[in-house]
């Protein structure tokens, strides 16, 4: 994986996180699911930076050697879920935010979320627990008796009220609804809700057709979901405290709400790129952008010239990231390749003589998903045949002498060179000079 963007001028809305964790994913692993949500086989270590004000951006050394497999970021506390099934928090602790519940030991937790004063827990037997500050007439962290019983699959924390995703694709919300941030909408009866999001005072469902409901505070049109939307399927969703993301199948992005900050101009960088993952800060925003095989778009050409002459092989191919060439040769039929030192552009050029007469030539793509091999393709000098070549050369046997008489050369696949006919037909016309000489000498003594 590779966040590529994250939108953001500057901090200061209502509910602004002091730190920015992340999770590092480990070697081969890719980490594309919601927040608070580890994948299956998922896990890392934890950075932290920011504001370390109450030391929520102070790594705990008792994450040293563990595999954290989520992690959640309050206003001033920070959690990490790790592959034992642990919770552990740090930070701010005035409210009791960062006091992991001793109800929670030996239990296997398998989801965290961080509100900005309250923390919530998914373990495996699909019940919540919440700890941290419990406002009165509030209790944002009091998970209601109406989740006894049943099954919690998904959790969410907005800024001082919760959220929780049954088994049965309904929603359940408490704490602060003083802007109806938890209060569900009855559009969402009958429906199946796959996934939640909670913003500061504003909460976002996700149904699985495919289709976004907001509800909430709508200042800045933040819980009004955008037309654009229409007949796109949704795969995920996000919120920050004032704005709110969405993911479609086709891996765009379409941001809405306050927009102070630019967190909601979706860069023009992902433009044509393929976003796998969302995730919304307080007034910033994020993107994974999913890793392209290459793809080859041309392939090399065979080609077959003279001796002397040079030929140039194109190929090139797509992928994210950018994917680098390596030319390979082989000089036994393609039994073996090796690769051309310096040869790492989309063109090759190959000078045609013996010593490449029949050599295979292939351009590797490689980038951060996998590696494309083109066709191989062939360099071969024209073969001859009677007295022309293929390459536009050709040989001809010599004409016979003027006057007639003459045999011509056998042409045997060799070229004859011009000097040495010539030597042929002067020692020739040299014996029949010379048989004259004689003769005419022979006369002249006999006459004397």
């Amino acid at each position: 994986m590779k966040v590529t963007s994250s939108w953001l001028r500057r901090a200061g809305m209502l509910i602004v996180p002091a730190a920015l964790v992340v999770l590092t994913a480990a070697a081969g692993s890719a980490i594309a699911a919601p927040v608070g949500v580890p994948p299956s086989g998922t896990g890392g270590s934890v950075t932290a930076w920011g504001s370390n004000v109450s030391g929520q951006a102070t790594v705990p050394a008792s994450l040293t050697g563990k595999t954290v497999t989520a992690i959640a970021a309050g206003f001033g506390h920070s959690l990490a879920l790790t592959s034992d099934g642990a919770v552990t928090a740090w930070g701010s602790n005035d409210v009791g935010q960062t006091d992991v519940p001793s109800s929670l030991a030996g239990q296997t937790v398998t989801a965290i979320a961080a509100g900005s004063f309250h923390s919530l827990a998914l373990t495996s037997d699909g019940t919540v627990t919440a700890w941290g500050a419990n406002d009165k007439d509030v209790d944002q962290a009091t998970v209601p008796s109406s989740l006894i019983g049943k099954t919690v699959t998904a959790i969410a924390a907005g800024g001082t009220h919760s959220l929780a995703l049954t088994s049965d694709g309904t929603v359940t919300a408490w704490g602060a609804n003083n802007r109806g941030q938890s209060t569900v909408p009855t559009s969402l009866t009958g429906q199946t809700v796959t996934a939640i999001a909670a913003g500061a005072i504003h909460s976002l469902a996700l149904t699985s057709d495919g289709t976004v409901t907001a509800w909430g505070f709508n200042g800045n049109d933040r819980a009004t979901v955008p037309t654009s939307l229409a007949g796109k399927t949704v795969t995920a969703i996000a919120a920050g405290s004032a704005h709110s993301l969405a993911l479609t199948s086709d891996g765009t992005v379409t941001a809405w709400g306050f927009n102070d900050d630019g967190q909601t101009d979706v860069p023009t960088s992902l433009t044509g790129q393929t976003v796998t993952a969302i995730a919304a800060g307080s007034v910033d925003s994020l993107a994974i952008v999913g890793y392209i095989a290459p793809k080859i778009t041309t392939q090399p050409a065979s080609h077959t010239t003279a001796a002397g002459h040079q030929v140039t092989y194109t190929a090139a191919a797509t992928g994210y990231p950018t994917p680098t060439v390596a030319w390979q040769v082989s000089t036994n039929g393609g039994k073996t390749y090796h690769q051309i030192t310096g040869a790492t552009k989309t063109t090759l050029t190959v000078t045609a003589n013996a010593d490449t007469d029949g050599n295979r030539y292939r351009a590797v793509f490689t980038n951060l998903k996998e590696t494309a091999t083109t066709n191989a393709a062939t360099l071969a000098l024209p073969a001859t045949t009677g007295g022309t070549t293929s390459a536009g050369g050709s040989t001809s046997a010599p004409a016979a002498p003027a006057g007639g008489g003459g045999t011509s050369l056998p042409n045997t696949g060799a070229s004859v060179g011009t000097p040495l006919i010539a030597a042929l037909v002067l020692i020739g016309a040299g014996g029949a000079l010379t048989i004259a000489t004689t003769r005419r000498r022979t006369r002249t003594a006999r006459h004397r």
